[in-house]
């Protein structure tokens, strides 16, 4: 066994193949791979998410992870659970050479390998925390998810407002490559066009995005991704046209789009449970690519990186702020967009430094 190896297990397929399986999370993706890149694990177990039901694992390839994916029966009802436990299985076999093993997010499909490598293997399991919804009730899944989570040996979380208190804990809410981190050059398009991407659910707002722009005429809504409020997204751009749904945009695609983007739009609705410990990471790659960020939270785990806030949920604050963000002086946008230095902390050398401090390690 080697003390000194570390372990990641997540839940993520290669970025090719994201665009034709919608159970896969490309903010998940794109996080943990630029982890993965970074070198801050010695391997990785990817556990390929229980809602793709064809087996990819011949589709699957990367040096650094082992694709773990097991479809012996249909992916129907309760069946599906001798697929999950299966994996599981393998996971917890492959982990054992490991004595540090970091697990993105405790979930339905990775708790049991967390809680029988913590207390029947006696490994440090670790948790990198973006995504948590307290639990509704006292005893549930995500109750054992919760105290899975609570009982791990640390957590990095994402999200400085997380409710869940560690004695080993730290906060770093995002990771940019530093060779992708250079003095921004800003060119601004003649247009200053509004963006909302990413997963298209209530609680992230894009609800509030149509009805904003649907009373804004004269402002220009783009809107790429996935989810339960596609249909809406459809409606809402037939009946407005200046609100114009993309879909899900190969990478490609997303890049052309985004040099018609000024403003990218945050709109989460703060009474949502799901938005008390989650860090969108899509704010860090707006700031990244230079573009204005309009939030509705407040996020201190940005520290003195300037956007726009909005802390009222309210339609007729947002229109007002919009109107604003169309009329803003240049010299008064630039204050918004010039992130450069500031994005240097989210390093792959922080979080391997991070890590070790979290491991005790420093």
């Amino acid at each position: 066994m080697s003390n000194s190896k570390r372990l990641f297990i997540c839940p993520i397929i290669p970025q090719e193949l994201m665009a034709h399986f919608p159970g896969a999370s490309q903010a998940a993706a794109d996080f943990c791979f630029a982890l993965i890149n970074g070198k801050c694990f010695d391997h990785t177990l990817s556990m390929v998410p229980i809602s793709i039901t064809p087996d990819i694992r011949k589709m699957c390839s990367h040096p650094l992870i082992d694709f773990i994916q097991i479809r012996i029966v249909p992916q129907i009802k309760i069946l599906r659970f001798l697929n999950m436990l299966s994996e599981a299985m393998i996971v917890i076999v492959k982990s054992l050479p490991y004595r540090r093993i970091w697990f993105y997010n405790i979930t339905n499909a990775n708790v049991l390998p967390a809680l029988v490598l913590k207390y029947l293997f006696f490994r440090k399991v670790y948790v990198l925390l973006a995504d948590y919804t307290p639990p509704s009730r006292r005893f549930s899944m995500a109750s054992i998810t919760g105290f899975a989570i609570r009982k791990s040996d640390g957590i990095i979380s994402l999200s400085g407002r997380s409710t869940i208190s560690h004695r080993r804990w730290d906060v770093l809410a995002g990771v940019i490559p530093e060779a992708r981190v250079k003095k921004t050059v800003t060119e601004y398009p003649a247009e200053r066009n509004f963006l909302f991407s990413g997963l298209l659910e209530k609680f992230k707002g894009v609800n509030m995005a149509l009805e904003v722009f649907s009373r804004i005429p004269e402002a220009q809504l783009f809107i790429s991704g996935r989810g339960h409020e596609e249909e809406i997204c459809k409606k809402y751009a037939q009946k407005f046209p200046n609100i114009h749904y993309l879909g899900f945009l190969s990478k490609k695609e997303y890049d052309e789009l985004f040099s018609k983007i000024t403003f990218c739009l945050n709109f989460r609705d703060p009474s949502y449970p799901e938005n008390l410990n989650n860090f969108p990471s899509k704010i860090l790659e707006y700031l990244l690519y230079g573009k204005a960020v309009i939030s509705t939270i407040r996020y201190p785990e940005l520290g003195s990186i300037f956007y726009l806030l909005e802390e009222k949920y309210d339609p007729d604050t947002l229109i007002a702020l919009i109107r604003y963000c169309m009329q803003m002086p240049q010299t008064d946008l630039m204050r918004y967009t010039s992130h450069s230095d500031s994005l240097k902390v989210f390093s792959e050398h922080s979080w391997q430094k991070l890590f070790a401090k979290i491991e005790g390690v420093l």
